[in-house]
Parts: structure tokens; C-alpha cells; sequence
């Protein structure tokens, strides 16, 4: 069986010689993989699916003062090798009610559809799963900050499902482009 047909008889329920998997290794692990065990470890994961998308948070950063950068919420990041940390969130620098939330065109998306096609074209056996970045939660933290997130659910009730309201606008866009491609399932 291919890795395309493991996936579709799980998703059926049905028993298949292997269970799928999907093990996403960010760079800089990947790097200490390599420098500790050398490259082999790469021959010896085989995914099971192919994920493709455009609409997260690191694919708009760009550059923005003194070793940090802004994405298109607004919110400002330092990123070292192995992390990003929130430096400025978008909606601590004004007041919430005049925050402009981004269009679905400020992700650049359009530029990135032909090879997300190309992608998914490339692995023909795989299970194909367009991805629509983080989800809500992470979103919104990643404007407002982790604490200040988790406090405005229980004391601004009003203000964070106004957030919500607008971050499920942007995600039904993301839903939008994505079920366009020939994919089997979004994430």
C-alpha cells in the first residue's frame, strides 16, 4: 500500500500493515540531528502525508528594528536560532478597539498558491492535508501575549470574543484558499 491508501483506511477505520504518521522536524532540531547522529536519521522517517500551507504566523515576519521583526498582525519578535519571543504584542501598543486586523491578502498568499499546487504535485503518494497555520488560541496570544490572552477570557469577556469573532473571519478565509488545492483534509 502506498502512503496515500495507509491514511484513506485509517480515516475509514480499517486495519493497515503500518500506522501513519506525520513527524514535522523544525530546522534547527533537525541541524542538532544532524551534528549529533549525522543524516541518516532522515532516510529512516518516512511521512505518511504531505501538509501545505501559507497563512502562518513566521511566513509574513519581516525586518523591524535591531535584531527583531514584525508579522502581519503587528506584533514584533526576536528570533534566535531555536525560538521566537514575543517582544511587543500587536495589541499592547493600542487600544484594542482601533486595532485593524489584517486582510487575507496581507498574507501574501496568491504568490505561494502555484507551489503549493507544485508540493502537493511532487508527492503524488502521499496523503495530501492543506494547513491553515495556528489555531485561534495561538493567533490571538501571539497579538496580545499568553498572559494577557488567558486574563481578557475570564475579565474581558467582550473584548476577547470580538478578537475571536475576527480571527474566525481570517480562518474561514484560510479555509477558503485551502479547499481550493487538491487536498484530502485540512489541519
Amino acid at each position: 500500500m502506498k502512503a496515500r491508501e495507509i491514511v484513506a483506511a485509517q480515516l475509514n477505520h480499517t486495519e493497515t500493515p503500518v500506522v501513519p504518521y506525520s513527524l514535522f522536524v523544525e530546522a534547527p532540531l533537525a541541524r542538532r540531528l544532524d551534528a549529533a547522529s549525522g543524516t541518516a536519521w532522515r532516510n529512516k522517517v518516512q511521512p505518511h502525508v504531505i501538509i501545505t500551507g501559507c497563512f502562518d504566523t513566521w511566513d509574513t515576519l519581516r525586518p523591524f528594528g535591531e535584531g527583531t521583526q514584525i508579522d502581519v498582525y503587528g506584533s514584533v519578535w526576536r528570533i534566535t536560532e531555536d525560538i521566537a519571543h514575543l517582544e511587543t504584542p500587536a495589541l499592547s501598543r493600542i487600544d484594542p478597539s482601533a486595532y485593524k486586523f489584517p486582510a487575507l491578502a496581507d498574507f501574501g498568499y496568491a504568490d505561494k498558491l502555484d507551489a503549493m499546487r507544485e508540493t502537493l504535485s511532487e508527492h503524488p503518494d502521499l496523503y495530501p492535508v492543506g494547513s491553515l497555520g495556528a489555531g485561534i488560541y495561538e493567533l490571538l496570544w501571539r497579538m496580545y501575549g499568553v498572559e494577557e490572552t488567558l486574563i481578557a477570557m475570564y475579565s474581558e469577556p467582550s473584548f476577547f470574543l470580538y478578537c475571536l469573532d475576527k480571527l474566525m473571519g481570517l480562518i474561514i478565509g484560510f479555509s477558503d484558499v485551502i479547499f481550493a488545492l487538491p487536498v484530502e483534509a485540512v489541519r
